[in-house]
C-alpha cells in the first residue's frame, strides 16, 4: 500500500507553490517545502466575468479565428467577429490581479525552479505563465527553468506524486478519436512514426481495454468538447469527453477503470483541433485531468483550448523526445519546447499579430507531478 503523504512532504527544495481560491474574495496562498509565506486577500468584484469574457474569446470560433494569419484561415471557418474588448486589455487587468507583487517578488528573487499553481474553478481556464510573461520581469521561462507546473488542487498534486515512476516508459499508445478522418489518420501516423519508443496506433475501444495496465505514454488525437457544448440528447457525458471509437470517451472511463494505465503514465491530450472543438468551459477540463490521474497517470500535457496542428505537434512531440532522449524532467522539457516553439519563424508565422500570442501559447500547459 502506498503511504499516504501530506503535500509538504512532496515539495522538492526550488519550489514555489501558489493556491488561489475565488468567490467573494480573491485567495492567494504562497509558499514552498517550509510552509505557506503569504496569504493575499482582494476584492475584485469584476474578476469572475473578466475570465469569462476571456475565456469567450478562446473558445469561440468568431472571436478565436482573428488570433490567425487571415491568409491561414480556412474558408469553413466562420468570420471573424471583433470582441468588444480586446485580449490585451483583459490580460493587462487579470496580470496584476492574480500576479500580486508578493508573488512576483518570490519569482523574482531566484530562489525558486518551478511554480506550482493550484487554481480554483473557472481560474483553470488563466494562462498563468503568460501573465508572467507580461509581468515586468525576465520571461518566465529564464525565471523557473523547471516549469510552471498546473494541478486542480493540492491533493491531487499529492495524488499524481504519489504514482511517480521513475523509469523510462517503455510503451506507447496513439489513441485515434476518428478513424474515418483522413487528417487524424496521417497526424497518428506521423507521431506514432516520431516517438522514441514502440508505439502503436489504437482506435478501437476493446483493443484500448485489452491493454490495460500496459500503457506507459497515452498520445490522444481527436477532438474534445464539454458537455456545456452539446445538446442534452446529444451527449450522455458529464464534464470534458473524447471523440473516439463512435462513441464519447468521458471522465467516467478513466475513473470506473474501463481504461486504465500504467502507475506513472504521461498523457499527451492533443484534443482540441483549431476549428473542430465546440464551444465550452476551459476550465471543465480539471475534471478530466483528475480522472487520468485516478487511472494511473502522473503528468498530463495538455491544450485547454483550441490550437493549430502544427504548433501542438511541435510542442508534444519535443516534449516528449527531449524528456525521453535526454533523461529530463518533462518541467524542463515542457518549458524549453514551448520556449522554443514561440520563436520558431515556421510557426508564427501564423500569428496575425504579436498580440496573438497568449492565444497560440496560453492553451498549453503540464499537469501533475511534472517529472
Amino acid at each position: 500500500m502506498t503511504p499516504r503523504m501530506d503535500f509538504r512532504s512532496v515539495l522538492q527544495p526550488g519550489d514555489l507553490f501558489a493556491s488561489y481560491w475565488l468567490d467573494d474574495h480573491l485567495m492567494i496562498a504562497i509558499g514552498d517545502c517550509d510552509g505557506i509565506h503569504t496569504v493575499h486577500s482582494a476584492v475584485i468584484p469584476d474578476l469572475r466575468p473578466m475570465i469569462a469574457t476571456f475565456q469567450s474569446q478562446m473558445t469561440r470560433a468568431e472571436h478565436y479565428v482573428g488570433f490567425v494569419a487571415e491568409r491561414f484561415r480556412q474558408a469553413e471557418w466562420p468570420q471573424h467577429v471583433t470582441p468588444a474588448e480586446p485580449l490585451a486589455q483583459i490580460l493587462d487587468t487579470l496580470t496584476p490581479a492574480l500576479v500580486p507583487p508578493c508573488l512576483l517578488e518570490k519569482v523574482l528573487n531566484g530562489s525558486y525552479r518551478r511554480l506550482l499553481l493550484m487554481p480554483d474553478g473557472i481560474l483553470h481556464a488563466v494562462p498563468f505563465h503568460m501573465l508572467l510573461q507580461r509581468a515586468p520581469a525576465r520571461t518566465w521561462p529564464q525565471l523557473l527553468p523547471g516549469g510552471v507546473i498546473y494541478s486542480p488542487s493540492a491533493s491531487s498534486y499529492v495524488y499524481a506524486c504519489q504514482k511517480r515512476h521513475r523509469e523510462p516508459p517503455r510503451r506507447a499508445v496513439v489513441l485515434l478519436g476518428d478513424a474515418q478522418s483522413e487528417s487524424m489518420r496521417r497526424e497518428a501516423a506521423e507521431i506514432a512514426w516520431q516517438m522514441p519508443l514502440e508505439a502503436s496506433i489504437v482506435s478501437d475501444m476493446r483493443e484500448l481495454q485489452s491493454l490495460s495496465g500496459q500503457i506507459d505514454l497515452l498520445y490522444v488525437i481527436t477532438h474534445g468538447r464539454s458537455a456545456a457544448s452539446c445538446a442534452p440528447d446529444e451527449t450522455g457525458a458529464r464534464g470534458w469527453s473524447l471523440l473516439f471509437d463512435n462513441g464519447a470517451l468521458d471522465a467516467g472511463d478513466f475513473f470506473n477503470e474501463r481504461v486504465k494505465l500504467s502507475r506513472g503514465a504521461v498523457v499527451v491530450l492533443s484534443a482540441c483541433s483549431l476549428g473542430d472543438v465546440l464551444a465550452g468551459p476551459v476550465h471543465e477540463l480539471e475534471a478530466f485531468v483528475q480522472a487520468l490521474f485516478y487511472a494511473g497517470a502522473s503528468s498530463v500535457l495538455a491544450a485547454r483550448w483550441p490550437v493549430l496542428e502544427p504548433c501542438s505537434r511541435y510542442v508534444f512531440t519535443t516534449t516528449l523526445a527531449t524528456a525521453l532522449t535526454d533523461r529530463l524532467p518533462l518541467g524542463v522539457a515542457f518549458t524549453d519546447a514551448l520556449t522554443r516553439a514561440s520563436g520558431m519563424p515556421e510557426l508564427t508565422q501564423y500569428l496575425s499579430s504579436p498580440d496573438a500570442a497568449p492565444f497560440f501559447w496560453g492553451p498549453f500547459a503540464l499537469f501533475g507531478c511534472g517529472d
